[in-house]
């Protein structure tokens, strides 16, 4: 089996910068009937809080702080209100561990760990009553005690030291010196267990033995890093502790125990074996010590998996429990989360595992975390293959391992390391849960790279061994069974895949309907396959199977593209719309890779056309792909006709755009953002309407304006700040609609770029604004004054007035409806008169004329101006009136007055009272008045 291990980063270069998005996925979250959680089941004087996502700037701008009275001052006026009422005197931020790399920050901000403090007060105060005052909250999220948590721990160890037992275990492999004594390993009637009543790990070490590039992370008390037989094993950075917050880890019982379990270096003839210890060569898994319990208390439960994760860990081994069942903190669990998506490192496909005792209550209660959808439970046995005496158990345990009972002989616990070099025996589902994470080790140091967490879990409930009939009364009460490591390697390699993932794979949007496809082939060079799907299920290719692209896999997804590239431009896709990716490695068999995923959503459909005019009219708001968002507080933009506090209209049209400041308190925000804009290589500029009005204080609503490449202010550019007060900058002399106007920077040329409208309440007045326009600024503009002079059968006269700096026009004209460009051009006039000349006689014309100016640069048209030609009649000239009562060409016939004459027929009639008359054609050739006879 070939094992690849390779740490590369990888910069990607596109037209269109987007934002980082991180997966969050969390589980269920049930109620908890607070009234009837028990107090010794939480902290006393202290909760903890999360705010809404809304207030990240706010308090990223004005962090928390303790006031002159000793009070907690968030600046959140209804928070602050119930910290004086209650007597908040301190806080703290739960998830700001100095253990973090500034590394994962945005990460950690993705899911909202930033917004969590814990609230200090005196002991004597209702924790409840806070818990239920700060849950009504709308500013408040969550709300919850610090519940309690315990160790899952039955009784003191029985210590033995290796140097009172020289005895060498029969067989030939390990040569630990007690390993004999470790039956939970192997079974062969140690202490009247029953033969075989093991994990069948001597087996399972034939296959392998752990891979040091695996990293478990034991979330427990304190390892003793320089015990002699674990020190080989230790991760390299040794690991922290979070109850103190310093990185001295400092030894302790339990959690040296289940380390030892898990990886004690096996085959180094001292001491005992670990499941995943190697072969005494440095070959083990690591050991990575998160330190949550210490002698003397506890803590940092929320804290140790995101660092686990951020440090590489594949598998989370917990062997502790809260006190009460029924309760979490929403804070650990959200932490559980964090690790089972970003945890893994390179050892793990899609996120790392969680593993937890089911706990020693002897009870099916719903005790957390073991009983969160979001970790994997292990229940107790004995020897005997009998359910521990005190192990849970229920239809949520996942599997059982041994656990050992030490009531009645002590050598029937499970035997591990303890400090100082010391070893002893445990009892507890704290002493089984190890066992299967040394078991998930092995899975992961043998298919290093290829499996995801839920297929590891998988094949160790699938191959467990069934424990039914010697436990009656717990029938799938104990999960599927006894682990068996045998058979769960044997299992890991028939399911292995021989080709290697692709090294890496990236999707970012190109634009609204386009999505760059960007990977590094594995280092056999193998060719690429990349499926898509729109709801992100994916099947996996059958192994030898030849695809083809635009074929289905079975399970999900659509075949994009396959081949030796390293690179794909998805098109024509949906504006503003998630997309999934799975690119694998394939083989010339073909075989396959596990397969890589991505994702990325189209931008929105970007503003392309100028000028962009926005008078918010349509009823809809935010208007189509525009956003409209909280930052600070509740504040949002909405529409409105009419306006109060100020009382005003519209700038044009039905509606107009405000900001609700007249609801919020002083330093609440919310933004608007305008679609993406495609600048290309010109200039542009922005405007706004504002409804500006004089009698406030001088530190008044106010709005800024950003220009930036993200649909938010991070970043951002701020192209100008516009008070509601007209006193205030930019000042203006009475109260009314006034238009601003700002330049777009040039560094925003060619990009897609967003224009962010920020309101900010200060005195809790409305702002109005109204008719946004974005547009290529006018340099060159088009004449006025466009007029028709003398008009004749062929002719007209045609005048203009030009505006500087045009100095030359372009005048085009043609039938009149005819449209700019279909007609004839005259360019490059340097007089504003012309006569135009060959028309058609009788014949209706329009007229346009353009400024040119020296830059090459042209207005926009002005006209049409109209005209009609006149008839063409020559002398001499007659009319026979011979087409009986129908009009005479170039004739007009008209009803009129009594001194004036009317057609009868062929026969001019004298005038009489409401009679016709008729006139001849206008123009004789313009040659003046003629006779006519």
């Amino acid at each position: 089996m070939r094992f690849l291990i390779l740490f590369l980063a990888i910069s990607l270069i596109s037209p269109v910068m987007a934002q980082q998005t991180y997966k969050v996925k969390r589980g269920e979250r049930p109620v908890i009937n607070l009234e009837s959680v028990p107090e010794n089941a939480y902290y006393k004087g202290v909760i903890k809080i999360k705010l809404n996502d809304s207030y990240t700037s706010q308090m990223d701008d004005n962090p928390a702080r303790i006031g002159a009275d000793g009070i907690v001052r968030l600046g959140i006026f209804n928070i602050d209100q119930l910290n004086a009422q209650f007597g908040v005197n301190n806080f703290g931020l739960p998830f700001n561990s100095p253990a973090f790399s500034g590394k994962f920050t945005e990460r950690h901000r993705a899911w909202g760990f930033h917004l969590w403090y814990k609230l200090y007060f005196d002991e004597s105060v209702d924790v409840k009553a806070l818990i239920r005052a700060y849950s009504a909250l709308p500013e408040v999220m969550i709300a919850e005690p610090e519940y309690r948590k315990e160790l899952v721990n039955q009784d003191k160890p029985i210590l033995y030291h290796p140097e009172e037992d020289s005895e060498r275990a029969v067989s030939w492999t390990p040569d630990d010196p007690r390993y004999n004594e470790q039956w939970h390993y192997d079974n062969t009637g140690q202490q009247n267990g029953t033969p075989d009543a093991d994990i069948d790990l001597p087996e399972a070490w034939e296959i392998t033995k752990g891979n040091p590039e695996v990293i478990v992370c034991i979330e427990d008390g304190g390892i003793n890093y320089t015990h002699g037989d674990i020190a080989a094993n230790m991760w390299s950075g040794i690991g922290y502790n979070f109850v103190n917050n310093t990185p001295n880890v400092s030894s302790h019982d339990h959690g040296t125990h289940v380390a030892g379990t898990v990886a004690a270096v096996s085959n180094n003839a001292v001491g005992v074996a670990g499941v995943a210890g190697g072969a005494g060569t440095g070959d083990g898994i690591r050991l990575m010590s998160c330190q949550v319990f210490t002698n003397g208390g506890s803590g940092g439960f929320e804290n140790a998996p995101i660092w686990a994760a951020d440090n590489g860990a594949a598998i989370s081994q917990n062997s502790w429990q809260y006190t009460s069942p029924g309760n979490y903190d929403q804070a650990v669990l959200d932490a559980i989360d964090y690790f089972n998506v970003n945890g893994g490192g390179e050892a793990l496909v899609d996120g790392g595992i969680t593993i937890f005792a089911a706990g020693n209550n002897d009870s099916q209660s719903q005790y957390y975390p073991a009983f969160y959808s979001g970790t994997f439970s292990v229940a107790g046995l004995t020897n005997q293959d009998k359910k521990a005496w005190y192990s849970n158990y229920g239809d949520w345990v996942e599997v059982a391992a041994p656990g050992g009972e030490t009531d009645n002989v002590t050598a029937r616990g499970v035997l591990s390391t303890l400090p100082n070099n010391t070893y002893g025996f445990y009892q507890g589902t704290s002493m089984a849960c190890p066992h299967v994470s040394g078991l998930a080790a092995l899975i992961v140091s043998l298919a290093y790279g290829q499996f995801t967490p839920q297929q590891v879990a998988d094949i160790i409930k699938n191959t467990t061994d069934n424990v039914d009939a010697v436990n009656p009364g717990f029938v799938g009460q104990l999960g599927s069974g006894r682990i068996n490591a045998f058979a769960a390697l044997t299992e890991a390699q028939e399911l292995m895949i021989n080709v290697n993932n692709p090294l890496a794979f990236s999707a970012l949007a190109g634009s609204n309907v386009q999505i760059n496809l960007n990977w590094v082939k594995n280092q056999e060079d193998d060719d690429v396959m990349v499926a898509y799907s729109t709801d992100n299920v994916f099947g996996d290719p059958v192994q030898t199977q030849t695809y083809q692209v635009g074929d289905v896999i079975e399970g999900g997804g659509t075949l994009i593209y396959k081949g030796p590239e390293s690179a794909f431009i998805h098109t024509g896709l949906t504006s503003n719309t998630p997309y999934y990716y799975k690119a694998w490695s394939l083989n010339g068999v073909p075989e396959y890779s596990q397969g890589l995923a991505t994702s990325a959503t189209t931008l929105k459909e970007p503003i392309t056309v100028f000028p962009y005019h926005q008078g918010f009219d349509a009823e809809m708001f935010p208007p189509a792909n525009w956003d409209n968002k909280q930052l600070s507080g509740t504040g949002m933009w909405d529409r409105q006709t009419t306006g109060t506090n100020p009382d005003c209209l519209p700038h044009t049209g039905e509606a107009m755009a405000r900001y609700n400041s007249n609801l919020f308190a002083s330093g609440t925000s919310g933004i608007l953002v305008t679609p993406p804009v495609q600048f290309m290589n010109d200039d542009y500029e922005t405007s706004i309407w504002i409804y500006r009005d004089g009698n406030l204080p001088t530190n008044t609503d106010r709005i800024e304006i950003y220009a930036n490449i993200a649909p938010n202010t991070g970043f951002a550019s701020l192209l100008g700040t516009i008070h509601r007060s007209r006193e205030l900058a930019p000042v203006e002399s009475a109260d009314g609609w006034y238009q601003y106007t700002f330049d777009i920077p040039a560094s925003f040329q060619n990009k897609l770029t967003y224009l962010v409208y920020k309101g900010i309440s200060d005195q809790g007045n409305n702002l109005f604004a109204d008719d946004i326009s974005i547009e290529i600024p006018v340099t060159c503009f088009p004449p006025v004054d466009l007029s028709i002079g003398e008009i004749l059968s062929s002719s007209a006269a045609v005048s203009w007035t030009g505006v500087a700096p045009a100095a030359a026009w372009d005048l085009e004209y043609g039938v009149a409806g005819f449209e700019p460009g279909t007609g004839t051009l005259l360019s490059g006039l340097t007089n504003p008169t012309i006569d135009l000349g060959g028309l058609d006689p009788n014949t209706a014309y329009e007229v346009y004329v353009r400024g040119a100016c020296a830059t090459d640069e042209l207005s926009t048209w002005a006209g049409p101006a109209g005209f009609t030609t006149l008839c063409n009649a020559s002398a001499p000239w007659e009319e026979t009136f011979e087409a009986a009562n129908s009009s005479i060409e170039c004739w007009q016939i008209m009803k009129n007055t009594a001194e004036d004459g009317g057609l009868n027929g062929n026969n001019l009639l004298p005038a009489e009272t409401g009679s016709w008359f008729a006139c001849t054609p206008e123009s004789f050739e313009g040659l003046g008045n003629q006779t006519i006879s």
